[in-house]
């Protein structure tokens, strides 16, 4: 989807009413959010001309300030100049933990002094309204003149992920502590339980805007991605199509000692080809723009009409490399720039760019040492890019394809990078052709977190044979439980269903390729090589096989989630259909290798344990988390019934539950950290 933020000018601010989930007392809080701007003003404030409250300002001097008072006096810290105020988007933290106030911008703390005059902790209680982008309390500049989104407020110091995950609205409102957050993406709308929406004062503006992450890691590794992610009604759109190009400015500081650097743009579509309408530009610390074909041992750059698609650096100049890109809101694209770790390059990559990819990620993150890394086997060249290390690598591969005609060959320095990785030449090379598809799906936005991200999927297909007694009681159960579920996700305006007479092989194999990323739940029979739908018949005859191995277009399953919700599709061997549609692209698969059984007395017990698995990944859970909740409803289910008495139902779940397939039971059947990135969840 197309991202806002809120444009703020003179006069123009967000008021949310008092209450008392602002009331923080002396205790622990945090309050954030991310800006751009050139002219500095206070960003969030609770404080009145003389009362108690809090207030996070931005100097115009670029200096930021935390402050907080009690009616009796005030403290506060201050930082020096900043880069706040260079035109880029900034994460902005306040923290107070105990006495302890901090301020961060971009994840990092700043050197701050205190001052005030009385000591921290001070009682910020008070019946003044939370204001974002405007003050009371006499502060200069009085005003926020520039952007603001991702606006947020927590009874808790927040700590580690938490801090990057509250920058870009990986915020849920089980968060803990969270009393306010409102991303003012075309809303003000709170995510918080409180559900306190702000109100708009002034001439606010909603604006386009690019969808800007960044972080830092461990051994000096940094990371930026900017993306513009429009649907199809939205590139179509006459207004989007004649409004002027949205901009965004990001820096990624490299430390002296990094080994590599790469940057690629990729259009939002499955083309290997750079963004029409899209102007990027690269450049070093020195000033130099990265605007000329190179192909040499140290520096390859591949351009289009003068400008970066694809650049990867041996050794690149310590400092603040600065990224832009400037394109029209209609134009899809995901530019990418970041280092590579002189050391620990997977781990290290994967734990810095999982609270971006993996918002609710549980556990570690998927390694290079699991069943299935090795080349041809589950990943492949997935595999393989992960140890280079680098997402933007993708970009680059495929410029580099492109350039050496087939991708028989490999760019200099690409093949420097994969030695420096550990991943032999033959194996790099011979990944080439399968990202010379140019996938955006199956290549930038999977490799892009290390964690099978997928960037703004494009839909969901809910299927349901309903064709005989056992399949409607599937249904009857999915309808009440999982459709609802569905009707109160962000997926509520992309489902589209298949019930009944309308669960055909045509329609099932349309609907599947109607849609890029995303996730289909289909339920029915099946045998270890087919799912069956509506019958061939009318309503006569043995039933449809809407989806068989061998006998379906790659495109039906390419860079989805699928759940099967029938017997023996997840089969181990070779003809198992949930192995065969992760071979042919699909993210991640769910199902079971064996006919499950279950008394129909108790078949909604049966059809809530497997339902866990959709309601998971629809919240945006990792496939991890979605097999871990689904065996948790299992093993409660069957605890209750052994505590009942009802040993054979117990039994018989236990048996289903252990015939339950998915990425974390093996390799063989996808991504296990790959999740939905829904926005917003139920």
């Amino acid at each position: 989807m197309l991202m806002h933020n809120a444009s703020l000018t003179s006069g123009a601010y967000f008021q949310v009413l008092p209450s008392q989930a602002f009331n923080f007392g002396a205790g622990d809080f945090s309050v954030g959010a991310m800006v751009v701007t050139t002219a500095g003003g206070p960003v969030v404030s609770r404080l009145g001309p003389s009362g108690a409250g809090f207030g996070l300002f931005i100097g115009a001097d670029s200096s930021i300030t935390f402050k907080t008072a009690d009616g009796a006096g005030n403290w506060q810290v201050q930082s020096g100049a900043t880069a706040a105020l260079d035109g880029g988007c900034h994460s902005l933290l306040a923290v107070r933990q105990g006495a302890t106030m901090r301020i961060l911008l971009d994840g990092a703390p700043l050197p701050v002094t205190g001052s005030g005059t009385r000591p921290s902790p001070l009682n910020v209680s008070n019946s003044q309204p939370l204001l974002i982008g405007s003050s009371r309390s006499g502060h200069s500049p009085a005003q926020l003149v520039g952007t603001v989104m991702n606006v947020g407020v927590w009874s808790a110091a927040l700590a580690g992920d938490r801090i990057v995950s509250a920058a870009f609205a990986r915020v849920m409102a089980t968060d803990p502590g969270l009393q306010g957050y409102w991303t003012l993406d075309l809303t003000t709308d709170d995510v918080s339980p409180n559900g306190n929406p702000a109100s708009i004062v002034g001439p606010v503006r909603f604006k386009p805007c690019v969808d800007c992450v960044f972080t830092t890691g461990a051994n000096d590794y940094g990371f930026c991605q900017m993306a513009n992610t429009p649907t199809a009604a939205q590139r179509a759109d006459a207004d989007l199509l004649a409004a002027e190009p949205i901009t965004q400015v990001r820096h990624v500081n490299v430390k002296p000692g990094t080994p590599a650097l790469f940057a690629s743009v990729m259009p939002a579509t499955d083309a290997p080809a750079f963004p029409a309408g899209t102007a990027v530009t690269i450049t070093d610390p020195s000033g130099r723009r990265y605007n000329a074909d190179v192909n040499t041992d140290n520096v390859f750059i591949v351009t289009r009409d003068g400008q970066p698609w694809g650049v990867s650096v041996m050794n690149p100049q310590p400092g603040p490399w600065q990224l832009s890109v400037s394109a029209p809101p209609a134009v899809g694209f995901v530019l990418q720039m970041q280092t590579c770790p002189p050391t620990e390059v997977v781990s290290t990559i994967t734990s810095a760019l999982l609270p971006l990819y993996g918002p609710q990620a549980a556990g570690g993150a998927w390694t290079a040492d699991e069943p299935g890394d090795e080349p041809g086997a589950l990943g492949g060249w997935l595999s393989i890019l992960t140890k280079v290390a680098v997402a933007a690598v993708v970009g680059v591969a495929v410029a580099g394809a492109i350039v050496v005609s087939g991708g028989t060959a490999l760019p200099a320095v690409i093949a420097g990078v994969v030695a420096f990785a550990g991943v032999g030449l033959a194996e790099a090379a011979a990944s080439l052709p399968s990202l010379n598809t140019g996938s955006l799906a199956a290549a930038t936005a999977q490799v892009g977190g290390m964690a099978g991200f997928l960037v703004a999927p494009d839909g969901l297909l809910l299927v349901d044979a309903n064709a005989d007694h056992a399949n409607q009681l599937q249904y009857k159960r999915r309808r009440e439980v999982l459709y609802p579920y569905v009707t109160l996700s962000t997926f509520n305006k992309k489902q589209q269903q298949l019930v009944g007479p309308d669960d055909t092989r045509a329609k099932v194999s349309a609907r599947l390729k109607s849609f890029g990323p995303g996730f289909a739940s289909l339920a029915g029979h099946g045998e270890a090589r087919y799912l069956t739908g509506w019958f061939e018949k009318g309503n006569s005859g043995p039933a449809q096989e809407v989806l068989t191995r061998g006998s379906y277009d790659p495109a039906e399953v390419r860079s989805k989630i699928i759940h099967l919700f029938a017997c023996l599709c997840g089969y181990a061997g070779s003809i198992g259909l949930g192995r065969d549609v992760v071979s042919k692209g699909a993210v991640a698969f769910f199902g079971y290798y064996d006919k499950y059984i279950i008394p129909e007395a108790d078949y909604q017990t049966f059809c809530d344990c497997d339902i866990e698995i959709d309601k998971a990944l629809i919240s945006g859970r990792t496939c991890d988390q979605a097999y871990q909740a689904a065996i948790a409803k299992f093993d409660a289910a069957i605890e209750h019934y052994q505590r009942n008495g009802r040993f054979q139902t117990a039994a018989f779940l236990e048996t289903d539950r252990d015939r339950l397939v998915a990425p974390s039971t093996d390799a063989a059947y996808g991504q296990k950290t790959a999740f939905l990135d829904t926005g917003a969840h139920p």
